[in-house]
Formats: C-alpha cells, sequence, structure tokens
C-alpha cells in the first residue's frame, strides 16, 4: 500500500509525527527514574524486613524518603553516563545492595549502623557478620535478591541496546560533576548540611548515630556521614606549635631504684565486667570471688572507656598510643584506616627502657588489621590464633585456658631482658543468648531475678564466661607466685557486654532507666562506659586505687607505680595533662581531676584549657602529616 504524505497549505510536505519514537524515549525515561526508586525502596526493606513499615515511613517522612531518591538518582545517573548504560551500572546496583545487607546484619549483631569508615573493613570482618544471621532471615533474604534481580531484569530489558552519543554524554557530564562535586566533596556543603536537613525536618544528632540511623532513610543516615572520612587539619599547625605544646611538659624523675625490672603483663579481657553491678540478681556462687578477693590488697578501679559492646581496637589505640579517640571520625578504627607508618606509643617507651614486647591474641590477626598496625606500634614479637594449633576452643573462640596457657609459656622463656606482654583474650566475646553451653557446662545459675527468660539466658551465659576468666586470672597469679619472678600483671576489661536486644537487660534489671540511650543521664552514660581493672604485683608496690581512670592514662598509671622513667617529651607531656589536668575526655562526658562531671575544657584551670587543641594538633602531626614530633 502507497504511505501518503500529507501538505500543508503552500502544497508543503509535513514531517510525519514519529509518535513510537517519543513513546520509547518516555518508556525509557520512566524506567531511568524508576529503577533509583525501586533501589531505595529494596535498601530500606532490607533495614526493617517489613514493605509496610517501609510505606509507614515515607508516609510519616516524606522529605527524608526524597532526598534518598535524589541521591540514588543522582549515583545512578553518573554510573550510566560514564560507564555507560551496560552491564557495569549492575555493579552500582549490587554495592548498594551489599552495604545494605551489611548494615543490616551490623545492627542486628552490634547494634550499630555501617558506616563509611567500615568500607575499609577488612573482608574477614564482614564475613563474621554474615555468620551470626538469625533463623528466620533466610525468606527475607530471597526476597531481597529477588527484588534486586527484578531490578537488574527491568535494567537489561530497557537498557540492552541503548547507546549514547560522545554529544549527549558531554552535555550531562557537565551538569553532574558540579552536582556530585557539590552534593558529595564541597567542603561548604559538607559544613552546612546538616542545617539544611534540619530545615528540612530531618532530625539529626551527631552523637546519636544509632539514633539518626533509626529516625532516617538508611541512604540519608549513610550519605550524612560521609564527611566523617575527612580529616580536618588543625589551625596554626607547624613544627614549632609541636614545639609549643611538648615545652609544656616537664621530664620526669623517676628513676629505678634497683637493678630488677619486673615483666609486665596487660591482660585485656574480652567484656569482663562485674555482673554483681545489676541489680536484682543473685547467682549460685560469685562468679568473681577471685577477682573481688585480689581487689582487697591490690589497686584496682574503674576504667573509662572509648566504646560500649565491640570496637575493642579502639580501647587498644587509647591505651597504646594515648591518641584519642574523639578526635577521629565517628566509630572509625585507627588500626585500620590511619596507622600507616611507626608512631610513638607505650610499646616505644618500654623498649627504650630495655624490655622486650610482645603482644598475644587468640583471635585472627587480620581482624581490625592488627598484623599490619602492631609492628608500627613497635612489638617485637606476635603471638595469633593461627599460630596456636591445637588449642582447645570454647564454642567458637579460643578459650581462657588456652589464651592463660600462652601467656604463662612466653613468662617462663629466659630472657636476658624483661619482658612485656600486651595479651588480648576471646572467650568472653559475643553473642552471650545463643546456646553455647550445654546443660552440664553450666556450674553456676541464676538463683533470683525478675529477667525474661531470654535475658536469664544471656546473663548465665555470660556469668559463666566472666567465671572462667576469673579463675585463669588466679592460675596465672598462683604460677607467677611460684616462680617468683618480678612481675605486674594489669587486668582490666575493654567495654560492657553487647545484647542483641539493644539495652534491654540492662533496663530489665534496673541499671539504667531506658534502653534509649538518649534518655540516660549522666551518671548513667558514666556506669554504661566503665569497666573494672586490677593491677597486681608481687614486687610491693604501694596500693594506689583510682574511682576512675581513662583507658589512655593506664599505662601512666602503671609506670609511674612502677617507677619507670618516660624519656621522651610526648609521653611527658601525656603525664602532665593526666597528673595536673583531667581524668576522662571523651565525645559524651568530660571529667575533672576531682572527678566531677564539667561542660567543656575551657572550665579547667589555666594551664589546662587548651588541652583538646593541643591533642589534636598532636594527634594528627602523628597520623596524617609531617611528623613533627618524631624529628
Amino acid at each position: 500500500m502507497e504511505k501518503i504524505s500529507k501538505r500543508g497549505l503552500l502544497g508543503k510536505k509535513i514531517p510525519t509525527w514519529n509518535w513510537r519514537k517519543y513513546v520509547i524515549i518516555f518508556w525509557k525515561v520512566l524506567v531511568f527514574l524508576l529503577i533509583p526508586l525501586l533501589l531505595a525502596l529494596l535498601l530500606e526493606f532490607i533495614q526493617k524486613w517489613s514493605i509496610l513499615t517501609v510505606f509507614d515511613f515515607i508516609k510519616n517522612n516524606a522529605v527524608v524518603f526524597l532526598f534518598s531518591y535524589f541521591i540514588t538518582l543522582l549515583l545512578f545517573s553518573s554510573f550510566f553516563v560514564i560507564i555507560g548504560p551496560n552491564l557495569w551500572v549492575w555493579l552500582y546496583l549490587a554495592i548498594f545492595f551489599i552495604f545494605s545487607l551489611i548494615n543490616h546484619f551490623k545492627v542486628l549483631i552490634l547494634w550499630e549502623p555501617f558506616y563509611p569508615v567500615d568500607i575499609f573493613v577488612n573482608a574477614g570482618s564482614s564475613k563474621e557478620l554474615f555468620s551470626f544471621i538469625k533463623p528466620g532471615s533466610e525468606i527475607y533474604l530471597i526476597y531481597s535478591f529477588l527484588f534486586l534481580i527484578l531490578i537488574f531484569a527491568l535494567h537489561f530489558l530497557v537498557f540492552r541496546k541503548t547507546k549514547i552519543s560522545k554529544k549527549i554524554r558531554i552535555i550531562l557530564l557537565l551538569l553532574l560533576i558540579p552536582s556530585n562535586y557539590y552534593i558529595f566533596a564541597s567542603e561548604d556543603f559538607r559544613v552546612i548540611k546538616l542545617q539544611r536537613l534540619t530545615g528540612l525536618n530531618v532530625e539529626w544528632l551527631s552523637w546519636r548515630q544509632k539514633y539518626n540511623y533509626d529516625n532516617n532513610w538508611f541512604v540519608v543516615w549513610f550519605y550524612t556521614n560521609l564527611g566523617n572520612i575527612f580529616i580536618e587539619k588543625p589551625d596554626n599547625y607547624s613544627k614549632q606549635e609541636i614545639q609549643n605544646i611538648l615545652s609544656k611538659s616537664q621530664e620526669t624523675t623517676n628513676l629505678w631504684e634497683n637493678k630488677v625490672r619486673p615483666d609486665i603483663i596487660f591482660i585485656l579481657s574480652e567484656a569482663f565486667w562485674d555482673i554483681s553491678k545489676l541489680p536484682n540478681i543473685e547467682f549460685s556462687e560469685n562468679p568473681l570471688k577471685n577477682f573481688d578477693n585480689l581487689k582487697k590488697d591490690f589497686s584496682n578501679g574503674s576504667l573509662l572507656s572509648p566504646t560500649y559492646g565491640g570496637k575493642t581496637a579502639m580501647v587498644e589505640y587509647e591505651m597504646l598510643t594515648w591518641n584519642l579517640v574523639k578526635y577521629l571520625p565517628f566509630w572509625s578504627i585507627a588500626y585500620q584506616q590511619y596507622i600507616k607508618k611507626p608512631i610513638p606509643s607505650i610499646v616505644w617507651e618500654l623498649k627504650d627502657n630495655w624490655y622486650s614486647t610482645l603482644a598475644i591474641h587468640s583471635y585472627e590477626k587480620s581482624f581490625f588489621n592488627r598484623e599490619k598496625t602492631y609492628p608500627l606500634l613497635w612489638f617485637d614479637k606476635f603471638i595469633w590464633q593461627e599460630d596456636m594449633a591445637g588449642a582447645w576452643y570454647k564454642w567458637p573462640f579460643i578459650s581462657d585456658k588456652e589464651f592463660t596457657d600462652r601467656i604463662i609459656e612466653n613468662l617462663d622463656k629466659k630472657s636476658d631482658k624483661p619482658k612485656f606482654i600486651f595479651s588480648i583474650s576471646m572467650e568472653n566475646h559475643f553473642p552471650y543468648n545463643w546456646e553455647k553451653f550445654k546443660k552440664n557446662e553450666l556450674d553456676i545459675e541464676v538463683t533470683k531475678s525478675n529477667l525474661t527468660e531470654a535475658s536469664k539466658q544471656i546473663v548465665t551465659n555470660y556469668a559463666q564466661w566472666i567465671k572462667d576468666a576469673d579463675k585463669q586470672l588466679q592460675r596465672l597469679i598462683d604460677h607467677i607466685k611460684a616462680s617468683n619472678k618480678p612481675t605486674i600483671v594489669v587486668f582490666f576489661w575493654d567495654h560492657l557486654w553487647a545484647l542483641w536486644d539493644s539495652y534491654f537487660t540492662y533496663k530489665e534489671t534496673g541499671f539504667v532507666g531506658s534502653d534509649d540511650e538518649t534518655k540516660w543521664t549522666k551518671d548513667e552514660f558514666l556506669k554504661m562506659y566503665s569497666t573494672p581493672y586490677l593491677i597486681w604485683d608481687n614486687i610491693w608496690l604501694k596500693k594506689d586505687d583510682k574511682k576512675y581512670i581513662w583507658s589512655s592514662f593506664l599505662w601512666n598509671y602503671i609506670l609511674d607505680l612502677a617507677n619507670i622513667k618516660k624519656k621522651s617529651k610526648y609521653f611527658n607531656y601525656v603525664s602532665h595533662i593526666y597528673n595536673n589536668c583531667i581524668t576522662w575526655n571523651s565525645k559524651k562526658l568530660i571529667m575533672d581531676k576531682n572527678y566531677q562531671m564539667i561542660d567543656n575544657i575551657s572550665s579547667l584551670k589555666d594551664d589546662c584549657k587548651n588541652i583538646d587543641k593541643d591533642n589534636y594538633t598532636l594527634q594528627y602531626d602523628i597520623l596524617f602529616w609531617e611528623n613533627y614530633l618524631g624529628e
């Protein structure tokens, strides 16, 4: 059939409107806008495991949802234009999907979200998270994967033959590059974005990240934390400024009064805590009977920790280096992101005092990047889980008995130098609410409580573990007594034990008034970040109990008790802060030398008012810049 062309009044041909072409374009644009929308919905479904909850959240938080969609669309557009509308865009979808899954299980297990800095965590950490998937989660995982496949299929069917001309690509890039820079990289935007979000009725508390996660869309929460990756350069940073700060210290005069130097053993007992502090609970016996007896004759008190429920490496970092977690991006781990060269540490000071140094950790050497970090902290030798062939495991972790055996074995080795052993146990690691023990393996029980059965199981399991740790502490001390070698044992705990049910068990017993940390009083915060420590010795050290001592100052306290000289200007500066200025300086609370809570550092006496600025400048120099301190 012959095609008839339409003509206008002047007899000229009028081009036929190709409606089919424009329908295809409209369809592609619609799908282009739809894919990021579906992805945003999928990411939030993974967090909540309920599509009804997701839509209810959208109804009540429309602005948050739209902002989340905008970020997802912007990134999708960038991948689409730069890489091309091919299967490589699937990488973008897969990355978001994996991040969302990791976040879900991290919140489930550690009760904290997946932070941008966690991207740098080694693969083993993520694998450990997935190993704790709860029964019943499988069906939701299947739904999520099927939904992701649906998005993949939609993209493939619509865009498999799509090509972008160079001209269109250049135009789109000219629009996308400045948009991405402004949203993701602009320092000005990072500074004001929280204010802008607040203006959009997005509630945000920079010091309550779990609260932010609960009350905002996952994508918005993750995006708003991107700024925490960046490290601000301190004002007036220079070699002269470093020298000015160090000049505030005075060299210690304490010297050894005898030629015998004791071995020093630091034992970081995983999640060790005095469970008797939980009110309204009684046990068939005291799980800490040895620890409590030792406290009567030896120095002890409460250690102030920078973390709750996890991130042992934070405590190590503060304790070994005196660099402070509060000056790093939120929940970042210095071992993983920032320690790339040798830095000052207590190990360094002890080596300068003729000590040999050994680190023992009964877990994988790759965890928290310790195998690469410990040499940079000046340790001579290391013993990891991989070096403990044939060790006895108690559930998934090496037992405290095997752990203590390794300490004793290395203490007994002949050496012409005194020994410093820094050791970290693992038997008491979470989770506590699984059936880790058979009935005949439990020799302690809860005899009185107002707990639910689930909480009672958690408390009973935990009590069994700390009883094991308590028993091994006494065994180590008995061995040292028999050997009669001059020794100091520093036994301490890293953080309160983490629960799968947030803080519910603590609330249920009345230890805190709420399972919502935003409602805690200062005293409740203090309780949740305080852990016990004990210093045993056989060289007649003075008993000097501290009501509270900061994890960063514990080593300074030990060196002073043992009368070991601190030779470097840096650690003499730390001694000045310890002796004259402050007990605790965290993101949450500040405590002066009289154990009184204060609102800010500026309320301290004149020579201490600038310690925040000075400490940050020193830490920046050590980790990120010129290392004037090391010259």
